[in-house]
């Protein structure tokens, strides 16, 4: 493939039209949020809308991911920055928000939860055994999100319940962003499951 797009001349990458800030954000410091959840559960993706959603509210944006080199199984953890200014760092030391939606996760960031400080907020799957932590902690029924919408679009689902939470950016900034870099397929199912969990976070306040 690499040595067919050479020889034609054409470019290997697939290239993102720019991203011009439309949206207002709510954010004064730089803050990470790790999204933790299972191999095959479209974690990295939905990470990666979400930051191009912060992006489109005028934030600076940062992706780390970590995941084995096994198919379809373990976990899949995203670490997100979102920041009003210039990202010199990207590691995370304490998170401020934490989005669980699968056991695999939870097991690979386990002691991050245990050390997470009290101005962490956690937002996870109603299903799952959250250990002991100073921070706070918001149970939702994410298997509404798999059952209504689709299995796929859990992790999307669970980031809408974060951002509405959080209020640290509009949905509709996430939601720009899947209309405009996402099949049209896929960004009805995920504009829906973002929807469903702004809703399912607003039914538990």
């Amino acid at each position: 493939h690499y040595r067919k797009c050479y020889e034609a001349g054409k470019s290997v990458l697939q290239k993102k039209p720019p991203i011009t800030p439309t949206h207002q954000h709510n954010l004064t410091k730089q803050t990470g949020i790790l999204i933790a959840g299972s191999a095959g559960q479209k974690i990295k993706s939905s990470a990666t809308t979400f930051a191009e959603g912060g992006i489109f509210a005028g934030l600076q944006a940062t992706q780390k991911d970590d995941y084995p080199i096994t198919v379809q199984t373990g976990h899949s953890v995203a670490e997100i920055i979102l920041s009003p200014d210039p990202i010199e760092y990207t590691g995370i030391e304490e998170p401020d928000y934490i989005v669980l939606v699968s056991e695999d996760g939870l097991k690979r960031i386990r002691d991050k939860i245990s050390l997470a400080p009290d101005s962490c907020t956690i937002v996870a799957d109603e299903a799952l055994d959250v250990p002991f932590t100073r921070a706070t902690v918001v149970k939702l029924p994410f298997a509404q999100i798999g059952k209504q919408v689709s299995k796929a679009s859990v992790a999307t689902g669970a980031i809408g319940a974060l951002l509405e939470r959080s209020g640290m950016f509009p949905w509709d900034a996430m939601s720009q962003a899947i209309l405009n870099f996402q099949k049209p397929k896929i960004a009805d199912l995920n504009t829906r499951a973002l929807a469903l969990g702004a809703k399912l976070a607003r039914a538990e306040d």
